[in-house]
C-alpha cells in the first residue's frame, strides 16, 4: 500500500504508454492494403499520420519489405520498432 500512498513512487509509464502507440500505429499502417507512402496525404489526415510512422520507423525501406520483416523475423520487427520509438533508446 506505500506504493499508493507516496505519489513520488509512481513509475513513469510515459515511455510504455509512447512505445505502444507507435506499435500501434505501425501495425494499423501495415494493415492498410492501399497505404502508399509515395502519396502526398492531405494534412493532419489518418493517411498522413499513417505514412510519417511508417517512414519514422522504418526510413528508406518499402512496405512491401517492412511487411515481410513483420511477418518472416517478428521478433526483429518488434525490437526495431521499440529502438525507432525510443522505448530501447
Amino acid at each position: 500500500m506505500q506504493y499508493m500512498a507516496d505519489a513520488s513512487t509512481e513509475p513513469n509509464l510515459e515511455p510504455f504508454l509512447r512505445n505502444d502507440v507507435n506499435r500501434q500505429l505501425t501495425l494499423g499502417a501495415l494493415s492498410h492494403e492501399d497505404l502508399d507512402l509515395e502519396e502526398e496525404y492531405p494534412k493532419d489526415s489518418l493517411g498522413e499520420l499513417l505514412a510519417l510512422t511508417i517512414r519514422r520507423n522504418f526510413p528508406n525501406r518499402t512496405l512491401d519489405e517492412i511487411r515481410a520483416l513483420g511477418r518472416e523475423q517478428p521478433g526483429e520487427f518488434e525490437a526495431h520498432i521499440q529502438a525507432r520509438g525510443g522505448y530501447l533508446l
